[in-house]
């Protein structure tokens, strides 16, 4: 059985969640690009911050829960601030950007054409491209050292990834 803790009410449909390294933050993405920063020890919203044209694919916390990342179908990867809610910075590709993973400095990052995207954060740009899968990635894991990802798509293919030093 389970008890429910609270609810924390959107206007709009919620596309993706994720929580900070120790629970206590929680970030949601809905269909018209808001990026939502939620305190999950008083059930409240912290900070809301309109930052993609369209619905956000993805959103995630750093590492160290300093910064949140997100994707969206507008093609861009933001960088917001989570105690200030404030869009630190925003790197546009070419076409959406479905899920990423990130270890607070790199970020990978799954497109719809089924290509890989590596991130430059302080360069704000695209410093590689890797092809993958044939349609869109729509998923990725990333293990703990950084050194082994898994994507899925939309081509029904599953591919391992070991990066090399």
């Amino acid at each position: 059985q389970f008890d429910l803790l609270a609810e924390l009410e959107h206007d709009v449909s919620v596309n993706t969640i994720n929580l900070n390294a120790v629970s206590t933050l929680l970030v949601s993405g809905t269909k018209e690009g808001i990026v939502n920063i939620w305190d999950l020890t008083t059930a409240t919203l912290l900070h809301q911050t309109s930052c993609h044209s369209g619905t956000v694919c993805d959103a995630a916390f750093s590492p160290d829960s300093r910064h949140i990342l997100s994707t969206g179908v507008d093609g861009c990867l933001n960088v917001i601030d989570v105690q200030t809610g404030m869009l630190i910075s925003s790197m546009a590709s070419e076409e959406p950007q479905r899920c990423f993973v990130w270890d607070g400095n790199s970020v990978l990052s799954g497109s719809r054409s089924g290509e890989l995207l590596v991130w430059d954060l302080l360069g704000a740009k695209v410093s590689e491209r890797i092809q993958g899968h044939t349609g869109a990635v729509t998923c990725m894991w990333m293990n703990e050292q950084c050194s082994s990802i898994i994507t899925g798509g939309e081509d029904r293919q599953i591919m391992f990834w070991k990066l090399q030093y």
